[in-house]
C-alpha cells in the first residue's frame, strides 16, 4: 500500500457512542459539500483510473460521493445495506469487475458476495476508532491480483494516523477474537521526553517538569492529502542488541555480502531469530538512516544485484530487501534499469 491522507483530522466535536465515533455527528461533518468535492478531486489527482471502494459514513454521504464522481464523468455507483444483495448489489459488483464503473461508494454494505481482487484504491471517508473496521476497509484493497503491484490508500478520515500502517501490525492485531484487550487499543498514557514521567495522553504540560507538548495540527476533511510514510526510527533509542543488528546490516553492505549476514550474527550472539523478537520495521533506514543520496541508492541497487546473482534471488526478494531499507518501492524500477536488475514485472510478482 501507498498511503495519502491527513496527518490529523478535527473530531473534537464528535461524540463517542459504543466505542466509536457517533455516526450522526460524523454525518454532519462529512456531508459538507467541500469535503465531498475534495475527496473526488484528490482521487483524480492521486488514484485516477483505479478501481476504487469508498467507505462512507451514511447513505446520504455515500450518495453524495457517487453523484460527485458521476458529475465529473467518472462512472460510480452507490450501495447500502437496504439494497437486495443478489438483485441490486451483485450487478453493481459485476460492473466494477468488468470495468463498466470505476468507483463503488458504500455504507456498511460490503459483506458477503463482494469479490473484486483488482481493487487499486481504498478511499477512507469514514473516521473510525475501531482498528478492526480499519483493517477490514484496508483489506478490500490489499488482495493480490496478477500484475497488481500496489494499492493506493486515500485517507480523508485520519484513520492511518489514528491506527498506524498495516505493515506495522503484529499477530495480535489480526487475532480472531472479541477480546476487550484488543478492542481497547493503546493505553491513554504518554511519556514526557524531558523527565520520563508517565502522564495522561490529553495533558499538554508535564506536571512534573513543565515540558510543553507541541499541539498536533488538526485539519478539516477538505484539506489536500499528503503522502504518509513510515518514519525512520531513532537508532539511539534502540536496545543494544538491535543497535548491533543494524550495525551488522551496514557491515554487510560495506563488504557487499548478503544481508542475511546480520541475521546470522544476531542468532550467533543471542541464540534467537531476530524477527521472533522484533517486527520487520527494524530494518528501516538501517544502512542510510533515511538520508540516502541518488548515488547511494544506485550503489544499494548494485549491491542487491550482486547478491541476487550469487544467491539466485528473484525480483520479489530484491523488492523485499529494498522496502526493508527505504519503506516502499519508490525509485526501484529506475535503478533496475541502471543496474540491469530483473524486470519490473518480476519485482511486481
Amino acid at each position: 500500500p501507498k498511503y495519502w491522507g491527513l496527518e490529523g483530522i478535527d473530531t473534537n466535536d464528535v461524540k463517542t457512542v459504543m466505542g466509536d465515533f457517533s455516526l450522526d455527528d460524523l454525518g454532519l461533518i462529512t456531508s459538507d459539500p467541500d469535503c465531498v468535492k475534495t475527496a473526488v478531486e484528490e482521487w483524480q489527482r492521486l488514484a485516477q483510473n483505479r478501481k476504487t471502494i469508498c467507505f462512507c459514513v451514511n447513505v446520504n454521504h455515500s450518495q453524495m460521493l457517487a453523484n460527485e464522481f458521476n458529475k465529473r464523468g467518472i462512472p460510480a455507483a452507490h450501495i447500502d445495506g437496504t439494497m437486495d444483495a443478489k438483485n441490486e448489489r451483485e450487478p453493481i459488483y459485476q460492473k466494477l469487475r468488468n470495468g463498466e464503473i470505476l468507483v463503488v461508494t458504500s455504507c456498511e454494505a460490503l459483506a458477503e458476495g463482494f469479490d473484486v481482487p483488482d481493487i487499486g484504491c481504498a478511499l477512507l471517508a469514514r473516521p473510525t476508532k475501531s482498528k478492526a473496521k480499519y483493517l477490514q476497509q484496508l483489506g478490500r484493497a490489499l488482495r493480490i491480483f496478477p500484475n497488481k503491484k500496489d494499492c493506493i490508500i486515500l485517507d480523508q478520515a485520519g484513520n492511518v494516523s489514528r491506527h498506524g500502517f498495516v505493515e506495522d501490525f503484529t499477530e495480535k492485531d489480526f487475532a480472531l477474537t472479541t477480546s476487550e484487550e484488543i478492542e481497547r487499543g493503546e493505553p491513554p498514557v504518554k511519556k514526557c521526553p524531558d523527565c520520563n514521567a508517565l502522564i495522561h495522553i490529553s495533558i499538554m504540560e508535564c506536571p512534573v517538569c513543565g515540558y510543553l507538548f507541541p499541539h498536533r495540527k488538526k485539519e478539516k476533511a477538505n484539506a489536500k492529502l499528503v503522502e504518509l510514510r513510515p518514519t525512520i526510527p531513532n537508532e539511539s533509542e534502540f536496545p543494544q542488541d538491535l543497535i548491533e543488528y543494524r550495525q551488522w546490516k551496514r557491515e554487510a553492505f560495506k563488504k557487499r555480502i548478503a544481508p542475511g549476514f546480520a541475521i546470522a550474527k544476531y542468532r550467533e550472539r543471542y541464540n534467537k531469530w531476530i524477527y521472533d523478537v522484533y517486527d520487520f520495521n527494524i530494518d528501516l533506514g538501517a544502512i542510510f538512516q533515511g538520508n540516502a543520496t541518488f548515488g547511494q541508492m544506485k550503489a544499494f541497487a548494485e549491491y542487491l544485484k550482486k547478491v541476487a546473482d550469487k544467491k539466485g534471488w528473484n525480483g520479489s526478494k530484491i523488492a523485499q530487501e529494498w522496502v526493508k531499507e527505504f519503506g516502499d518501492t519508490k525509485g526501484l524500477e529506475g535503478f533496475m534499469v541502471l543496474t540491469m536488475l530483473p524486470t519490473p514485472n518480476a519485482v511486481n510478482q
